[in-house]
């Protein structure tokens, strides 16, 4: 939730992307206001300076296309831009909320009104670069540009300006030319396409380019028209609707030129539906123009002899002498009687000091203060001159505005002068108050306070950059161009301490060259220039037309600079330049003791400089101290320890900016000594975490590497990976590039590395999931969709198709769009109507990549005819080559533009098509496998199934032949049972009679024995007589329900009985069910002693189970008889399984299982 201290937030109005916009209520004061912050991606630690220079920018722009801002509230990343609340909302929020319910009329006057604001910015020299609905505030009948963060000079390297400052916020409305794919330049029609596609959502109510992910986006971009806004919306006027056509071409070249005609012909619009009630159609364009940037207003300067002129006519009559070259005694002479003014005055005399009365008093001291600012471009007695008597005036006769100059110039050029709080505390009000009604002044009185070393005390690092970005602004809105050049670049060097971003240093530079430029700014020129090399040796970038290349940043005396005297500063600046280069990439162009004397006398001199001499030159001398003769090396000694204690001063009177590099120069000094090593250990942390603490990353990446390099040296591996790393952060995060090279080229063993994200990776990140992609289809039928889907995206082509060499002739396999791919093999022959032929076979002859950047130009495309039939403006023909042997062919072309095909998207293609030709071969060798594979499956498939009948068929006979057998068996049993019974019941009847008369008793008995061996033969018949029957119509159940009642009439027992029909089992199943129950109720009865069983049988779909349990008394170890393994023999022979478990006094449990 968006807070901001001081506010109350009554209502968001806008929360997404970059940007969050509220209305609040200021609690000092009870007004109502907007309040814009960053968010995501964008709130981090730069949030505040960027706010401000988008604050300083938009009142630049004095409302010409963009809100004019109230102020801005610097609260680190909870910032925020206040502007005047008048009910307006953003574009993003009036089309969720009620453009629904608009009427075609209020579209009209509202999108007249967005190319209106557009056009003012371009005229104002402006590109936004980044254009969506969320920074387009919308008010009643009126639209102005919020958001200018994003926002370049036209006149600068527009495209180089762009390559580092993309936002993927931005991506939905990017034009063609912004996504790096077309090899084209973007300009100010970049901005005409984002306004199209705004529009677009506008009239249409929908967005006009569907897409699955920021790939496919891109894509859209480039190769996709999308459906005309009045077939979307039939409320659309046809003519309207081709207006935000015309915006959103895809070459630059068919868009309007300029803002201004896009307005014309939407107010011509807005004139017919008002007039006529409806919108006729119109040439449009007739009002279009190219842009001209209105040139700016030059700023004349008396020459220096009118000047010290009018500095002598100032003092003489308030009883000063002047003198052309002031002597130093008399400066000398004339500080300590300002100083005595000062201390006789008191710290409360000076918070009362009356304001001037007398207007001749005001008009001498304003020419004081412009004699300063025109003396400041150089070391000059003049300049001290006129502050010291501008400062003894004010103190003797009242203050006027102009005195805040001499006076702020005093105290930063004698900062030891008498109630120097009390002086800094009053004079900084006064400087504040001078902001709205003397710009010039407060610019000037800035840049002389933030310019001095010290810069006050009572002013931080922080706070004297937020002052010198305000001061350019006064500048530029007094029109006091070489005064903003000089405050810019003081702000340019105060962010160069802090640790800014060297990237953004460098655009602030680029942006403000046209000023630089202006006559007059000659030394604010060669300054500029010297800065932005120096970066661009750091960064290892340069814009591509960047104008400080091959300036010459070494004035010489013919061009009229020795007369004003040389750019010493300049020459300061240039030898700082240089020591911080040879530090940081460890080179020797620097000499030690050549520019010593002249960087030690701009600090005495008051020049800011932009990085601390003495802290740099410690850093350098420690790795040369070694180095020379005896003298030499004493010397450097001598050196160094004079710059460490000047370090410990300026860290004890300015310990938050200044402490850690003393801890730093004194870390690096104790290293050198072997007993100090712990001292040097603790040196370093402290620094390392107090420039951290103070948000200097790029002096913490500097004690992080001198860190490390000690590990090294003292074999402490683990710690120089850490610092090491720590440091190549560090100085990414600082933009320099060029220190990174260097440190991964000398420690790369040490570093691990990092991939960034967003909007500039999308081609590695499109490569990466497109191999992917295809590395993962086998099916050929996919793969050529995928592949031919994956080529279209990423080329930017609108329509595309795949040959492949089938056996020396070329097929056309896949064609189609995007969104309408077709899978269907077309011999080439016969497919004219698709590609064009002659190109296609020109391709495969050579096995060269064919480039056709403007078709209409084509000799390949004039023999075939194909470009004047279909409309195509490029075209490619890429061969796929599978280890040199050209397997494909892949034809790609666009409708819409020219040169898509760039040489950095052929290296994205060429890398895809070797890809893909490895996928082609792999699916095409997995196609043969699948289709080899199938074809044996089917053959052993159906000699398994023969053999499994065979196998069947002499299961079968066995069983048979084993029924046979048992038969005969039971026929011989029969044979003997009934020969033996005969016999044994003979001899018992013939015993009976010798004995009936004798003792009838035994004769009974004999008779008796002789009926019991009767009926037990009988029984024994009848069983097996029953086994013997073969009948195929033999009922098992009705069997086995007979056989059980038998065996509980005979035996006494209970038998619980479950039978399920099995009416398929065949002659064998049944019988060995049979046989199997009979057995096991025998021996359940016999061995068992058993009273109950259970018997169950139950058809399984495709095996039958059986199962008999008893009570009996159960065994641990149970023997098979000869009836257990006939048995079992016999379910063998059925491919089933027989199982029987026992336990003492559990009983018993047979179970059988037998396919069927």
């Amino acid at each position: 939730m968006f807070e901001l201290a001081g506010y109350r937030v009554l209502e968001t109005i806008e929360n997404g992307g970059e940007i969050v916009l509220c209305r609040v209520e200021r609690l000092s004061d009870g007004r109502r206001l907007l309040a814009k912050a960053l968010t995501g991606s964008a709130a981090d630690a730069d949030a505040a300076a960027t706010l401000y220079q988008e604050y300083e920018r938009l009142l630049g722009l004095q409302g010409r296309g963009g809100v004019e801002p109230e102020g801005v509230e610097l609260q680190g990343t909870r910032s925020a831009l206040l502007l005047p609340d008048n009910g307006e909302t953003t574009l993003a929020q009036a089309m969720r909320a009620h453009r629904d319910s608009m009427k075609l009329e209020q579209l009209l006057e509202r999108a007249v009104s967005m190319a209106d604001s557009l056009s003012q910015l371009h005229r104002a020299g402006l590109m936004l670069h980044v254009l969506t609905p969320s920074s387009i505030l919308l008010g009643d009948s009126e639209a102005r540009l919020l958001d200018v963060r994003y926002a370049s000079s036209i006149d600068s390297a527009a495209g180089s300006f762009w390559e580092g400052r993309r936002s993927d916020w931005g991506l939905p409305y990017l034009a063609p030319e912004q996504t790096g794919r077309t090899g084209r330049t973007p300009d100010v029609r970049s901005d005409l396409y984002s306004l199209g596609v705004i529009l677009y959502e506008w009239f249409a109510g929908t967005y006009p380019y569907p897409a699955d992910d920021t790939i496919d986006l891109v894509y859209r971009h480039l190769a996709a028209n999308p459906e005309p806004a009045w077939r979307r919306n039939a409320s659309v006027p046809r003519t309207v609707s081709d207006i935000v056509q015309k915006c959103m071409e895809k070459m630059p070249e068919a868009r309007y030129a300029d803002a201004a005609g896009i307005r014309a012909d939407l107010e011509e619009c807005l004139l017919q539906l008002r007039v006529t009630g409806k919108v006729q159609p119109f040439p449009l364009g007739e009002l279009d123009r190219p842009q001209r940037r209105a040139s700016e207003e030059r700023l004349s300067e008396a020459d220096k002899t009118a000047r010290h002129e009018a500095k002598e006519h100032a003092v003489d009559s308030w009883g000063v002498s002047y003198s052309f070259v002031p002597r130093r005694i008399g400066l000398r002479l004339l500080e300590r009687k300002v100083r005595r003014k000062l201390k006789r005055l008191g710290a409360e005399a000076i918070r009362k000091l009356p304001a001037a009365a007398d207007p001749q008093l005001r008009a001498d001291l304003a020419a004081l203060a412009k004699a300063i600012e025109v003396d400041s471009n150089a070391e000059s007695q003049s300049r001290d001159f006129s502050t010291l008597t501008l400062a003894e005036l004010t103190l003797e006769h009242g203050w006027t505005p102009e005195s805040v100059v001499g006076l702020t110039n005093y105290m930063s050029r004698y900062e030891d002068h008498p109630h120097q709080e009390t002086f800094a505390e009053e004079w900084s009000k006064q400087m504040q108050l001078l902001a709205d009604e003397e710009p010039g002044l407060f610019a000037q009185a800035a840049a002389s306070l933030a310019a001095s070393e010290g810069g006050w005390r009572r002013f931080g690092l922080r706070e004297r950059i937020a002052l010198t970005g305000k001061a350019v602004r006064a500048a530029l809105l007094a029109r006091r161009t070489e005064l903003a050049n000089r405050c810019l670049l003081i702000h340019c060097r105060l962010l160069l301490q802090a640790g800014h971003p060297l990237r953004d240093i460098y655009t602030r530079l680029l942006l403000h060259a046209g000023y630089f430029r202006q006559e007059g700014s000659e030394r604010h020129w060669r300054q500029a220039a010297e800065m932005a090399g120096f970066i661009s040796e750091l960064t290892g970038y340069r814009a591509s037309e960047d104008p400080y290349v091959g300036a010459n940043v070494k004035p010489n005396a013919d061009e009229g600079f020795r007369a004003a005297g040389t750019d010493r500063v300049g020459e300061r600046l240039a030898a700082s330049y240089s020591l911080v280069t040879d530090c940081l990439l460890g080179k020797s162009s620097y000499q030690l003791a050549a520019p010593e004397q002249s960087l030690q006398s701009s600090r005495a001199q008051g020049y800011l400089l932009p990085f601390d001499i003495d802290f740099y030159s410690i850093l350098l001398w420690k790795e040369t101290c070694g180095q020379g003769n005896g003298r030499e090396r004493a010397e450097t000694a001598r050196r160094m320890h004079a710059s460490l204690r000047r370090l410990a001063k300026r860290a004890e009177l300015r310990p938050e900016t200044e402490q850690h590099k003393y801890l730093l120069a004194r870390a690096e000094l104790a290293s050198l000594k072997p007993d100090s090593q712990r001292r040097a250990e603790l040196w370093y942390e402290q620094a390392i975490e107090l420039a951290r603490q103070a948000g200097y990353g790029h002096e913490a990446g500097i004690g992080a590497e001198c860190y490390a390099r000690y590990g090294l040296r003292t074999g402490r591996s683990a710690l120089a990976k850490v610092y090491l790393n720590e440091a190549r952060d560090r100085f990414r995060s600082w933009g320099a590039t060029a220190k990174t090279n260097d440190m991964e080229a000398k420690y790369g063993e040490w570093l691990s590395g990092k991939m960034a994200a967003g909007l500039g990776q999308i081609d590695p990140l499109s490569v990466i999931l497109s191999a992917r992609s295809l590395s993962s289809e086998m099916e050929m039928e996919r793969l050529l969709q995928v592949l031919v889907h994956i080529m279209l995206q990423n080329a930017g082509a609108e329509y595309g198709a795949l040959l492949i060499n089938r056996e020396g002739r070329w097929i056309v396999e896949a064609h189609g769009t995007i969104d309408a791919l077709r899978i269907e093999p077309i011999p080439l022959e016969e497919a004219g109507q698709l590609i064009p032929a002659a190109l296609v076979a020109y391709s495969a002859s050579s096995m060269e990549e064919i480039v056709v950047q403007d078709a209409a130009d084509s000799e390949l495309f004039e023999r075939s005819g194909q470009a004047g039939r279909t409309g195509i403006r490029s075209a490619l023909c890429l061969p796929v080559l599978y280890q040199n042997r050209l397997i494909g062919l892949l034809y790609l072309e666009n409708n819409l533009s020219t040169g898509v095909f760039t040489e950095k998207r052929l290296e994205v293609l060429r890398l895809l098509a070797s890809q893909g030709a490895v996928a082609l071969t792999n699916a095409s060798l997995y196609s043969g496998i699948q289709h080899l594979k199938n074809h044996l499956e089917e053959q052993v498939e159906e000699r398994t199934r023969k053999l499994e009948l065979s196998m069947l068929a002499v299961a079968e006979a066995q069983a048979e032949m084993k029924v046979y057998a048992e038969r005969n068996r039971i026929a011989q049993e029969i044979h003997d049972i009934v020969g033996h019974t005969l016999t044994s019941t003979v001899l018992q009847i013939e015993a009976g009679k010798r004995l009936m008369n004798r003792d009838l008793d035994r004769s009974l008995e004999r008779f008796n024995e002789a009926q019991g061996l009767v009926r037990h033969s009988l029984n024994e018949i009848r069983n097996s007589v029953h086994m013997l029957k073969e009948d195929k119509y033999y009922d098992l159940e009705e069997a086995l329900l007979r056989l059980i009642r038998e065996t509980e009439r005979n035996a006494g027992v209970t038998i619980r009985a479950s039978i399920d029909p099995v009416p398929s089992a065949t002659a064998l199943h049944k019988k060995t069910i049979y046989h199997a129950l009979q057995e096991g109720l025998t021996n359940g009865i016999r061995h068992g002693k058993c009273g109950q069983f259970r018997f169950l049988l139950q058809d399984r779909g495709s095996w039958l189970e059986f199962e008999l349990e008893d009570d009996g008394m159960g065994v641990e170890q149970l023997e098979r008889g000869f009836g257990l393994k006939t048995m079992d023999e016999r379910v063998r022979q059925l491919k089933g399984s027989l199982a029987i478990e026992s336990a003492p006094g559990q009983g018993c449990v047979l179970r059988i299982q037998m396919p069927y």
